[in-house]
């Protein structure tokens, strides 16, 4: 109906709002359905989306305390490496990262096993920090994602292309989103002028009026500069020999 599409155009208004619901499905087609993992799951947020869309999820994480709790509201997680699960070849639909492959040691041998754990036909998306975007360039070494030994590797478009191929993927797409550009706009300004930044701590009116107005920078600058958004997201579709397309 055309209440319900005029509906669908409201988080257009709010700067960085599309970026944020393209990333509660992981830019999945969530009326697909099918079997997911997800990687680095953490609080498992992405596992109960998709579950509710129809999805059959999991999550794994190698956090005792995170997959606890999220056993504790129903969902299905396992703890652990992923080369550590043994699952079988061809086992999921979608496997999804969310900031997960900057933590890893190895990239491209643990894309390697996301790809033969993924089905034909099926997506492996991951998000993660990018090195080109408008935050690094204006925060430099103060910049929030700059985080060793928390983050392992950071990427951009082209080495972010490079490990893909690499691991074996063929057909990508990548991409740059402004998620989340508010909020690093207010950790790097914490770590510039304090060298720390406190997750918890109150944030006053103006950080967060200085934020959003940064992430709206943001996107308008993306329009010419596509590359400088915040995150980085990859698509990888495994090609299906069934498929004469």
């Amino acid at each position: 109906s055309l209440p319900v599409r005029l509906a669908g155009l409201l988080p257009l208004l709010y700067p960085g709002r599309p970026a944020e619901l393209d990333l509660s499905v992981m830019w999945l087609d969530a009326a697909r359905r099918g079997t997911l993992i997800d990687i680095g799951s953490g609080s498992g947020w992405l596992v109960e989306n998709m579950n509710a869309l129809g999805w059959d999820a999991q999550g794994l994480d190698s956090d005792p305390v995170a997959v606890n709790n999220a056993r504790a509201r129903g969902l299905k997680f396992r703890q652990g490496s992923l080369a550590s699960q043994g699952f079988a070849d061809a086992a999921f639909d979608a496997v999804t990262l969310c900031h997960s492959i900057e933590h890893v040691p190895d990239p491209a041998a643990f894309l390697r096993e996301c790809l033969r754990i993924l089905k034909p036909g099926g997506q492996l998306v991951l998000a993660t920090p990018n090195t080109q975007s408008l935050g690094h360039r204006l925060f430099g070494a103060a910049w929030l994602h700059l985080d060793v030994p928390r983050h392992l590797q950071l990427f951009n478009r082209n080495s972010m292309g490079a490990l893909i191929a690499a691991a074996g993927g063929i057909r990508c797409r990548i991409f740059s989103t402004c998620r989340d550009a508010n909020g690093v706009c207010v950790a790097s300004r914490a770590i510039r002028r304090r060298g720390k930044f406190d997750m918890n701590a109150p944030r006053s009116f103006l950080d967060r009026f200085g934020a959003r107005a940064a992430q709206l920078a943001e996107i308008v600058l993306m329009l010419v500069m596509p590359f400088w958004g915040e995150d980085l997201v990859a698509i990888v579709d495994k090609p299906n020999p069934d498929s004469r397309s």
